[in-house]
């Protein structure tokens, strides 16, 4: 007698409940949304990484510069520390063998000075951190009442800058540095691309000045150039500052 197997019985398929659809989405937006938290996070976090690295780098050249144009400076020359028309001007005599960036120009000795530069393009709102270094070479052809030649070149020798009094030093040197050196950046023509020799950095909000002198305690005091401007020269060596320190941001 045949047997009969039964029949299997068939699953019904059930689909997802609108509730547990809900509930779905919730844990997929939510993950998303975690997502994109850290995503955000991790790049702020390489962002602000990768600033203070450029920061630091910028820092460390202009720190390098600093430290070699000190190791020349010159006490048998002068020394100066403070502003000109509001600006943040330290000017100084180097002496050493010193070469032109913009010409030919050779010379024995060379006046550097650090100032905050204004940015001329329009869109600017932060200015500039220039360094400027005139290389001593006297042309005997050249005008002597007129030592502003075009470039870096300072028409006049190490000997006769050096001894320069101390209010000349401001009227021959510091307030044409300070009145007459503006720079474009970025530039836009031929010749201000020439001047970019002179900008260590740019977005400069504010730039100070300070030296420091020994007290009997040892230790230093610091007096803001701003306020305490200071020129010294070789008729007063003993007087000169022991430290300078340069602030910027």
């Amino acid at each position: 007698m045949p047997r009969y197997l039964p029949r299997p019985t068939r699953r019904r398929a059930h689909g997802m409940t609108l509730m547990e659809l809900m509930v779905s989405v919730a844990i997929l937006a939510s993950m998303v949304l975690a997502f994109n938290l850290i995503l955000s996070s991790t790049q702020q976090v390489v962002s602000t990484t990768q600033r203070d690295i450029r920061a630091n780098a910028a820092a460390m050249a202009i720190a390098h510069v600093v430290r070699r144009d000190f190791r020349g400076l010159s006490k048998d020359g002068w020394l100066y520390i403070g502003s000109q028309n509001g600006t943040p001007v330290l000017a100084f005599t180097v002496a050493g063998a010193s070469e032109s960036v913009t010409g030919k120009s050779h010379g024995n000795g060379s006046i550097v000075c650090y100032r905050l530069a204004e940015n001329t393009v329009t869109s600017a709102t932060k200015d500039l951190f220039a360094r400027i270094a005139l290389v001593l070479d006297k042309d005997t052809d050249a005008d002597a009442s007129s030592p502003w030649p075009v470039g870096d070149r300072y028409n006049a020798d190490l000997k006769y800058v050096q001894k320069l009094p101390a209010a000349n030093v401001l009227s021959e040197v510091v307030t044409p540095l300070s009145t007459a050196q503006n720079l474009v950046l970025p530039p836009d023509n031929t010749s201000q691309v020439r001047e970019l020799w002179k900008v260590l950095t740019q977005n400069i909000s504010e730039l100070k000045f300070y030296y420091g002198t020994r007290l009997d305690t040892g230790s230093i005091n610091w007096q803001d150039a701003a306020t305490n401007p200071g020129t010294w020269t070789f008729r007063d060596q003993d007087a000169w500052p022991v430290a300078v320190r340069i602030q910027f941001n």
